[in-house]
């Protein structure tokens, strides 16, 4: 996927959540923003369930929000650890 490893973090658990669908798409880069909101708008959640998009940067992120008018999250908002931590948690939570 041609992300620089030192972005990554790796997590050690099971697939096997009932609850939980990953899916992974091969995309050209022109072709990005598209294929995201055509993932996107094929998902059907019930009134209680919530989804992720991840994204690989912070603009492509700002992005796919403005365009499906949903909530952007991103690790850093804020310079300052604890206000940022304050913050998160609050997007977090709406």
């Amino acid at each position: 996927m041609m992300i620089d490893l030192a972005l990554l973090h790796i997590i050690c658990a099971p697939f096997s959540h009932s609850n939980i669908k990953y899916t992974a798409f091969r995309v050209v880069l022109e072709h990005m923003l598209q294929k995201t909101i055509d993932a996107f708008n094929i998902i059907h959640l019930e009134a209680k369930e919530y989804g992720i998009v991840y994204t690989t940067s912070i603009k492509f992120t700002h992005e796919v929000a403005r365009q499906l008018h949903i909530p952007a999250y991103t690790s850093c908002i804020l310079l300052d650890d604890k206000e940022n931590k304050e913050e998160k948690s609050c997007i977090f939570q709406a």
